[in-house]
């Protein structure tokens, strides 16, 4: 019973190692596209920038600037409730003593945290996309994250 004990805790760390890092590349991505980014009188910039299209053509269409700003409200709260959940996961593995429920519970909110944040990112994306032209769908293409060619493949790779 011990050694199952073990296996299942072993795989709940590889979930939320897996889930933490994968987390962690998007606020990275967001947070060095935001520090490379000049402001702009765009008042949607903050929320662009995690696009990184803050500059572009694209982003600066009245019609793409009222979709950001009309969202930017509840990403930051989503992304906010995400941070939570992961801190939360963190802090019940450090909990002494240690509780399996505590952790199973942590991480389930921490899957549902990301499930809203991506469909809430997976929103946005459509309604910008609905307002643009398809040479300027094409440009956006190339700012989503995890769109590009060969995404999770290697670079430049495609999938045949």
């Amino acid at each position: 019973m011990q050694e199952r004990s073990r296996l299942v805790l072993v795989i709940l760390l590889v979930s939320l190692a897996i889930n933490l890092f994968l987390s962690g590349l998007v606020v990275a991505w967001w947070m060095e596209d935001r520090k490379r980014t000049a402001p702009s009188s765009v008042q949607g910039n903050h929320f662009m920038a995690g696009f990184g299209m803050l500059n572009t053509d694209v982003a600066q269409r009245p019609e793409v600037v009222a979709v950001w700003n009309k969202r930017e409200s509840a990403v930051r709260s989503s992304m906010h409730a995400l941070h939570a959940a992961q801190q939360r996961v963190r802090e019940t593995l450090q909990a002494d003593p240690w509780d399996t429920d505590s952790l199973s519970k942590a991480l389930a909110e921490l899957r549902q945290r990301i499930g809203v944040s991506q469909e809430l990112w997976h929103q946005v994306l459509l309604e910008t996309a609905a307002e643009l032209s398809p040479e300027q769908r094409v440009r956006l293409a190339l700012f989503v994250p995890g769109m590009s060619r060969g995404a999770g493949r290697g670079k430049g790779q495609m999938c045949r």
